[in-house]
C-alpha cells in the first residue's frame, strides 16, 4: 500500500526524492547487531592474523561491543545532534589493541564484507526509484549511520550494484542526524531546494517521517512488513535464551 502511495506521487509535487537506505532500499535479515559484531569480529580475525597479528575473535567482538557503546554515549553528552563515526571506532580498537593504523583497514573491510552478507536490495521499490530518475527527479539516499558515503557507496554497489541514487547524505559525514532532524535541512541545503520540495521516505516512524515533516519535507512511510518485524522480535528473543551474556540489540 505505501508503495502503491510512492508510485502515484505527481513529479511536480516534489523536486528531489529522498530514500532511507537501511530496512528501506536495503533490507537486513533478521540478524542483530550483536551477532553481526561477532560475525564481523570472526572475519577480522582471519585478515589480522594473515597480516601477522594474532587476536581472538571473541576478544574482538568484546572490544566492539565496548567501544560502540562508549562511543556512541560519549556523542550523546558531547553532541547530542551529531553521529559517531566508523572510522573514529576502527581508530579507538585499534589503539587498545595496539595495533598499527594500517590495520584499521582490515577491520573496515571486516565491516563492509559482513554488512553486505545480511544486506538485499528492496527490489520492488527500487523499480519505482528508476521510474522517477527516469523524469529527471534526482534520487538520494538520507542515512543515519556511523557509515561514511564511500562505505555506504561500496555497499550499494555490492548489494544492488547499477542503481538509480545519485548522491548519498550520511549523517557520520555530515555531523547531524534525521533523529534530530538536522541532516534533512543539511540535505536540503546542499540540494539547493526548499525542504517542502523534498519528498522522504522512510521505514522509522520518528526519524523518517515525524522528523521530517517537522523539517518540512513531505514524507511517506515504507515499513517493513508485519510479519518481518515479528520474525526479527521472534529471533532476537531467541538468540537472548542462547547466549545469555550477550549485549544485543535488534538494529
Amino acid at each position: 500500500m505505501a508503495l502503491e502511495q510512492l508510485l502515484a506521487a505527481s513529479p511536480e509535487t516534489f523536486d528531489v526524492l529522498s530514500v532511507d537506505l537501511f530496512d528501506t532500499v536495503l533490507l537486513r535479515d533478521q540478524s542483530l547487531q550483536r551477532q553481526r559484531f561477532a560475525e564481523l569480529s570472526a572475519v577480522a580475525a582471519d585478515l589480522l592474523r594473515q597480516s601477522g597479528y594474532a587476536i581472538e575473535p571473541q576478544a574482538l567482538t568484546s572490544l566492539r561491543v565496548a567501544v560502540h557503546t562508549l562511543s556512541y554515549r560519549a556523542a550523546a553528552i558531547e553532541r547530542p545532534a551529531g553521529e559517531v563515526t566508523l572510522n573514529r571506532i576502527h581508530a579507538l580498537q585499534a589503539r587498545m589493541l595496539d595495533l598499527p593504523d594500517e590495520c584499521q583497514s582490515l577491520l573496515r573491510q571486516a565491516e563492509l564484507t559482513v554488512e553486505a552478507r545480511r544486506l538485499r536490495p528492496n527490489k520492488p521499490l527500487l523499480s519505482v526509484l528508476r521510474r522517477f530518475a527516469t523524469t529527471c527527479k534526482p534520487v538520494i539516499a538520507t542515512s543515519d549511520t556511523y557509515y561514511s558515503s564511500r562505505d555506504l557507496e561500496w555497499l550499494l554497489d555490492r548489494v544492488i550494484g547499477p542503481h538509480p541514487i545519485k548522491r548519498l547524505y550520511s549523517s557520520s559525514d555530515i555531523g547531524l542526524t534525521k533523529h534530530v532532524g538536522g541532516l534533512f535541512r543539511a540535505m536540503a541545503q546542499r540540494e539547493q531546494v526548499e525542504t517542502s520540495r523534498i519528498l522522504h521516505c522512510g521505514d522509522h516512524l520518528h526519524a523518517d517521517i515525524a522528523m521530517a515533516k517537522a523539517a518540512g519535507c513531505q514524507t511517506i512511510h515504507l515499513p517493513r512488513p508485519k510479519l518481518v518485524r515479528l520474525a526479527r522480535k521472534i529471533h532476537a528473543v531467541q538468540y537472548a535464551a542462547t547466549h545469555a551474556a550477550a549485549v544485543w540489540s535488534a538494529a
